[in-house]
């Protein structure tokens, strides 16, 4: 039953969650890199936590609404 909420963990999660869009329009603008450079920094998968509890980096979905003003 818990698994079926999104609000709901079964894995402790950082005091610090970062969101990564992964969407359409998002992965065009560069999104890939900017998630590696998030793993390389915080040494720690999407959707784990770091040693220390401070981070959490997770991958969502957009809604549209992604954009860079150039």
């Amino acid at each position: 039953m818990v698994t079926f909420y999104a609000q709901f963990y079964l894995n402790p999660r950082g005091r610090h969650v970062i969101k990564s869009c992964q969407g359409t329009a998002c992965h065009v603008r560069g999104a890939k890199g900017v998630l590696e450079s998030l793993t390389r920094e915080l040494n720690v998968a999407p959707g784990g936590t770091t040693e220390n509890l401070q981070f959490s980096l997770e991958t969502v979905a957009c809604v549209g609404t992604c954009f860079w003003p150039r």
